[in-house]
């Protein structure tokens, strides 16, 4: 998960967390870029409204360097422009902040069953 808000990344860990998953956490593009790609099945969950390079600018620079990791994007602001950025970029899911009921866990459960 890559999120700059360090109260969203504790709160979506543990919620993750207590559904199973295995969560690491980056507090910006540059922090998740700085490290390895995940050498396990795994699933990119980002914000997009980050300092320095937002979620879609880091989804199309993942995408540019060849990574398939399905990507979920979070944002408050969902618009259409954002949309067919994200649908163009190769993002697989597009959650709305705040992260109400289930639908987090459904989009996750969705890539799962990719």
């Amino acid at each position: 998960m890559i999120d700059d808000d360090a109260a969203v990344r504790h709160a979506l860990r543990f919620a993750l967390e207590t559904e199973g998953y295995d969560v690491l956490t980056h507090d910006s593009a540059a922090a998740f870029l700085a490290v390895p790609a995940p050498s396990t099945r795994a699933c990119l969950l980002i914000d997009q409204h980050m300092p320095g390079m937002s979620g879609l600018e880091l989804a199309a620079a993942l995408r540019a360097g060849g990574s398939t990791l399905p990507i979920v994007l979070m944002t408050a602001s969902p618009t259409a422009q954002l949309r067919q950025g994200a649908l163009l970029t190769g993002v697989c899911e597009i959650v709305e902040k705040p992260l109400l009921g289930n639908a987090l866990s459904k989009a996750l459960a969705r890539l799962a069953g990719n």
